[in-house]
């Protein structure tokens, strides 16, 4: 993969309720997150994986929204109460 090329455009944290979304947007190349997901099984770029099993490791969710030629946008939602 090669290196990101964009730069962060929006970071965003709201809550809501029982929740806080963790918003981040560039406007970099985009990916195809199933392919970088495959390659991640494989063995290779572990990035999105890691990012991901942080997120759930505190009961949260975690969303990308990208494709090729376009930006990306990382979504995270997480518990407004994490237990330690």
């Amino acid at each position: 993969m090669r290196p990101f090329l964009g730069f962060v455009r929006f970071i965003g944290v709201t809550g809501h309720g029982t929740a806080l979304d963790i918003k981040v947007r560039d406007d970099g190349r985009g990916f195809d997150v199933e392919e970088v997901l495959a390659h991640a099984a494989a063995g290779r770029h572990l990035g999105l994986l890691g990012m991901r099993e942080r997120v759930e490791s505190l009961r949260g969710t975690l969303v990308w929204r990208t494709a090729p030629g376009q930006g990306t946008e990382v979504c995270a939602t997480l518990p407004a109460e994490i237990e330690t």
